[in-house]
């Protein structure tokens, strides 16, 4: 099974629910709801000098992506390696994406949202840090264990 939707258009809920059956090997429960969007207000009570909350979230996407994708982790730049031309496609998303989330404990009731959140906005813009973004406007993205250090 392969999602029809291509980098810069939506997916929609009938293929994230796909998706989320083949990921979980089970369906969504019935009263459970799925919204596109996440939405969420981010503490902005940060020095001037700290780090972005999704940098060090973004280096464990690269370490995701590159695990997942067999590739370098030093050829994934945070801001302009695209997922897609590194060799990624709809199964490996969702793989990076529930690895992903599981990195930060979230739980598969909260998964829901944040896993279409997250596809879509990989099929917007293919980048770790605008998957870390989206994680972040999640409520989630505390520094992860096992994240690389690099740049």
């Amino acid at each position: 099974m392969a999602i029809g939707a291509r980098k810069g258009q939506a997916v929609s809920e009938k293929e994230i629910s796909q998706a989320r059956t083949f990921h979980f090997g089970g369906s969504v429960a019935d009263d459970s709801t799925f919204r596109n969007t996440v939405t969420s207000t981010v503490s902005t009570d940060v020095a001037p000098s700290a780090e972005p909350p999704a940098a060090a979230v973004a280096r464990t996407v690269r370490r995701i992506w590159a695990d997942v994708l067999e590739v370098d982790i030093a050829s994934i730049d945070l801001h302009h390696s695209d997922f897609f031309e590194l060799g990624g496609y709809s199964l490996l998303a969702l793989q990076s994406i529930g690895r992903l989330l599981a990195e930060y404990g979230v739980d598969e009731v909260a998964s829901v949202e944040l896993e279409g959140a997250l596809l879509n906005r990989l099929f917007e813009d293919a980048t770790p840090m605008a998957q870390a973004e989206c994680l972040v406007a999640g409520g989630h993205g505390g520094a992860a264990p096992g994240g690389d250090a690099g740049p």
